[in-house]
Order: structure tokens, then sequence, then C-alpha cells
């Protein structure tokens, strides 16, 4: 069997029940490549997540400290 990244196409998980017999449990399909992540929508997120923890620690410390 040849696990070449240019020549896979896909992967399964199979499971096998008594009485059913065998059934598909997961699977993925590879096609090309594509790029995972769009910088904009992380950069964007990154600022929101930022923004909402800086929040969050601020009111944080001011609950503990007064």
């Amino acid at each position: 069997m040849n696990f070449n990244e240019n020549e896979l196409f896909g992967a399964a998980l199979i499971g096998f029940d008594m009485i059913d017999g065998p059934f598909l449990k997961w699977k993925k399909e590879y096609g090309p490549k594509t790029n995972l992540m769009k910088l904009d929508d992380f950069a964007m997120n990154f600022i929101k997540v930022h923004l909402l923890l800086t929040s969050f620690l601020i009111q944080l410390g001011l609950i503990l400290f007064s």
C-alpha cells in the first residue's frame, strides 16, 4: 500500500457489529490542496478574541481587587 500524499484520495474507519455487520464510522476524502485558513478571517478573529479576553481580565481584576 502506498501512502504517498500525492496518491492518497481518501481514508475511512470501518466498524463491525455482530448483528448488522460492517458499517462506516468515519470517512474523509482528500482533494487538491487548498488554503486551510484565510489570513484575513484569522486576523479579525484574533483581534476579537484579544479584545474579549482583555475586557474579561480587566473585569476580573476589578472584581478581585475591589
